[in-house]
Formats: structure tokens, C-alpha cells, sequence
């Protein structure tokens, strides 16, 4: 019998697709993202001196079902093509393109929230989950904010769906569905520390992206060469990604403390032509599971008896597990089928 309240515990790209999914065959949702906003790892942080998209630089589309939504969300402005030769991603795609939000990372999840919440979704931000309890009456979560507990109330729900980062799945399912637990469990995710740093003057010429091949940084990018003529924005912008093995060691570093290494590196990285200025803006963002290194086998998980699953970049989202996807793909695609096994398809 299909669950008639739902639950959905994240509102990065899986949680939003599950919920859009769910919502679409008529059930109630309620979506809980313990930050202020939805997106995930399509993160653009306002400043300012103007957004940084501080999450994934970009992704691709293999396969057919997230290629046709990618092409629609592009046909609605929402996605563009990065331009060729970019690097953003590595390896660069052969034959395909890397994707962009437009003009922002977070533009198609944010779209996704309004289209939502218009159709019916009950959305609560800053409500992070700490625990599930079962009941005779259904599902109850247990919240960390007065304001998030205050909100949702007594609601009790037919069944709970995690679309949060594996390491963060794990101790909720683990009381109640070892077996998923478990198979999460084995798989690790990768840090990355992020700097986001802006100059007054513009900066002609000189590089637009880095890949260096030593020291902390594994991506560095112009930000203002991808949104050029925004208002208001700082007319020098950077955003750097360091190596996981680096980031991994600093994780539990202070951020205040990480952003005169990122700036050196950057700086050492750029050459002659780093900016002479101090920045006007520099600060740094810990992705503590920034990108799922081995996903678990199988699309996503789910128990139908205990009305519990998860999706998301943690499972390979496909059957084929020879296929490698990008982790937006996976998570986009495990979402699909969680929703698929929660209505019986």
C-alpha cells in the first residue's frame, strides 16, 4: 500500500526530485533541510561582493532520463553549457557538455523549490534532523530547533526518505533498518575546503581557470568570467577547491584559520598574475562530504514494511554500476527510483 504522508529529510537535487516525484501522484510531502536554503552541493553563497557557486563547478548528463530533464531545465533558462575547454570538470567531457546553472549553480533547485512550494509542498528550512522514533501512530522526527519542532508540530508520517549525505543517513537508519544502514556505512565520502576571495580592481587577462598540478588547490575558477556584467558584483571574483587529501586534513581547522593557506595558495597558483591588492572578501567553506568517492551498489534504498529509504549521490542511482556518473546525475537518478519503489512502479 503506498505510503500517503511522506517525509523527505534533504533538499539538495535528490530531495527536491523525490519530493517533485511524490507530489506529482498526489501525496503530501514535507521537505526538511537543516540549512536556509535548498540546493545541496548546487551552492552559490551570497556576498557583498556578489555570489560564489562554492559547491560543484559544474556537471554532465549521460544518461537519457537526466539528459531530457537537464534539456528542459535549460530550455527554461535555468542550465547553460559551460563554455568548451573549460576544465571545470576533470576529465572534461568528450562529446558532451559540462553543465552550468544560469546564472548561478543553485538557479535550477531554487526554481524547483518555487514550483514546489506552489503545488503544495511544506517546506521548513533550519530543521535539522536528529533522529527518527516509530510509532503506532507513524514516523516522528526528532528536531534540533525549538523553531523547526515548534513548526512541523505532532506530525507523524507514513514514511521517511533520506536524501542527506551517507555519513549523516547512516545514524538515522541505523536503529531502524540496519541492513541500509550498512551498505551506506561502507561508503566514504571526500572532503573539500573552499575559498571564495574578491579584489577590487578588475583583473585583464591573465588565467580563468586552474588545475594546478602541486600544492593544495585542485580547481580554482573566475567566478565574474562565468556571470560577467552581474550588478553589484566585484569585478575580480575566485573560487578555489583544494585536494581532498589536504582538504581532509584541515577539515576540523577552523575556517578563519584556513583562509591564509588558501589565499597563499591561490596566489602561488595564479603566479604573476595574482592581484597585488589585499582582498576585499575571503572566507572559506568546509565541506566536510563534499563528493561520494564509492557510491553503494543498487539505485537507492528503500523498506517498504518500515516505510524508510534513502537517495542520493551515496547509491550508484542506476543498475548499471560500470556506468560512472557524475554525483548530481547519481543523486538526481536515485531519487527517481526511490520514488519509483515508494508508489509501487
Amino acid at each position: 500500500m503506498t505510503p500517503q504522508t511522506i517525509a523527505v529529510v534533504g533538499a539538495g537535487l535528490a530531495g527536491l526530485q523525490v519530493a517533485a516525484r511524490l507530489l506529482d501522484a498526489g501525496l503530501q510531502v514535507t521537505l526538511l533541510e537543516k540549512s536556509r536554503g535548498p540546493g545541496g552541493r548546487c551552492a552559490t553563497r551570497r556576498s557583498p561582493v556578489g555570489p560564489f557557486d562554492h559547491g560543484a563547478a559544474a556537471f554532465q548528463a549521460r544518461t537519457p532520463a537526466f539528459r531530457a530533464a537537464v534539456a528542459e531545465a535549460a530550455a527554461q533558462g535555468l542550465l547553460q553549457a559551460a563554455p568548451a575547454g573549460q576544465r571545470l570538470l576533470d576529465p572534461e567531457p568528450s562529446g558532451r557538455p559540462a553543465w552550468r546553472g544560469a546564472p548561478f549553480m543553485n538557479a535550477w533547485p531554487q526554481a524547483l523549490r518555487e514550483r514546489l512550494v506552489g503545488r503544495g509542498l511544506r517546506l521548513l528550512t533550519e530543521a535539522t534532523v536528529r533522529g527518527l522514533q516509530r510509532e503506532a501512530a507513524g514516523w516522528q522526527l526528532v528536531l534540533a530547533e525549538e523553531t523547526a519542532r515548534a513548526a512541523l508540530g505532532d506530525a507523524r508520517f507514513e514514511a521517511v526518505l533520506l536524501a542527506v549525505p551517507a555519513e549523516q543517513a547512516v545514524p538515522l537508519l541505523q536503529p531502524h533498518d540496519p541492513a541500509q544502514a550498512a551498505a551506506l556505512a561502507a561508503c566514504p565520502s571526500a572532503a573539500c575546503i573552499t575559498l571564495m576571495a574578491a579584489w577590487p580592481a578588475a583583473q585583464p587577462g591573465g588565467p580563468r581557470l586552474l588545475r594546478p598540478a602541486a600544492g593544495p588547490l585542485a580547481l580554482a575558477f573566475r567566478q565574474d568570467a562565468f556571470d560577467a556584467g552581474a550588478v553589484g558584483c566585484a569585478p575580480t571574483r575566485w573560487t578555489a577547491h583544494a585536494r581532498a587529501d589536504w582538504s581532509l586534513s584541515a577539515i576540523d581547522t577552523p575556517a578563519e584559520a584556513l583562509l591564509a593557506p588558501m589565499l597563499q595558495a591561490l596566489r602561488e597558483a595564479l603566479g604573476d598574475a595574482a592581484p597585488d591588492a589585499t582582498p576585499v572578501h575571503a572566507v572559506v567553506h568546509r565541506w566536510r562530504y563534499a563528493q561520494m568517492l564509492q557510491p553503494a551498489a543498487g539505485p537507492c534504498g528503500w523498506s517498504a514494511a518500515r516505510g524508510l529509504g534513502s537517495c542520493g549521490d551515496g547509491w550508484q542511482g542506476t543498475s548499471l554500476a560500470d556506468l560512472p556518473l557524475d554525483g548530481l546525475e547519481r543523486a538526481w537518478l536515485s531519487a527517481q527510483a526511490l520514488a519509483d519503489r515508494v508508489l509501487g512502479r
